[in-house]
């Protein structure tokens, strides 16, 4: 919702809500709901209140990164106490302040309230899932200090596509080796994706993605009034980097 905002796009929804009244949600067994962030759109709550009504208690499951727990007048701390089971996974991506750096809008009080909250659901599975990209996995190791309290199993990161501008393939090999260490030194070190994320920093390989990751995250923060250049602890090695370029690449 916020991407499309920025780019000035429409939101283009293919489907007719109306169809879900000409549905027999009785025998549901699951719903998913995904992202963008399913707790933003007004039809996920029609679709819990058709479901209370019809007495259908499916699975619930959700991908959501736990920002906002309503919509206008509609709350799931109403709706979810009429379902027996709600798989969620909160993509999380960093904790703290670098939440709010990490992904624009969030405001992290909230976050870690919503997350206090949940945790005392006997009616939800949480599951932690973070995506591991370019953009957070600098600040990795606070956000798997702060999920200590979470079950091994419970820890499902997401790696982003490690050949995109914001994988963490387009890092140089120079900075990687802290980000190695914090990832061998958890207690999630043998979850899959920390095993690929691993594989992939391990990997003598730059993609040639790196610059145009900084110039995005740096677009970024101008359009957006934000700060994550100005965090990034590896700002001032950038810094030297640019300088010593050749000058046909610091023209392009």
């Amino acid at each position: 919702t916020s991407w499309s905002s920025e780019a000035k796009r429409k939101i283009i929804n293919d489907y007719a809500p109306a169809t879900l009244d000409q549905i027999d949600l009785s025998q549901c067994k699951k719903v998913y709901f995904a992202g963008g962030e399913p707790l933003m759109n007004p039809q996920h709550y029609n679709v819990l209140e058709m479901l209370i009504a019809q007495k259908a208690k499916p699975t619930l499951m959700y991908s959501t990164n736990l920002t906002i727990t309503a919509y206008k007048d509609k709350k799931v701390t109403d709706l979810w106490k009429h379902f027996d089971s709600i798989n969620l996974h909160a993509s999380i991506d960093a904790v703290g302040k670098h939440a709010e750096i990490v992904r624009s809008g969030t405001d992290w009080n909230i976050v870690e309230s919503n997350l206090a909250w949940i945790k005392q659901l006997s009616n939800v599975n949480l599951k932690i899932a973070p995506v591991i990209s370019a953009i957070n996995i600098w600040w990795i190791k606070d956000l798997l200090n702060y999920f200590n309290w979470v079950e091994v199993n419970d820890f499902e990161p997401v790696l982003a596509d490690v050949n995109s501008i914001i994988g963490i393939g387009c890092i140089p090999f120079k900075y990687r080796e802290p980000l190695i260490a914090v990832l061998e030194q958890s207690r999630f070190k043998d979850r899959y994706n920390i095993q690929r994320a691993l594989k992939v920093l391990h990997e003598p390989v730059m993609t040639l993605h790196w610059y145009q990751f900084l110039t995005q995250q740096l677009v970024l923060d101008n359009y957006r009034n934000e700060h994550w250049f100005d965090n990034v602890p590896i700002k001032h090695s950038i810094y030297a980097e640019s300088l010593q370029l050749e000058p046909w690449v610091r023209n392009e």
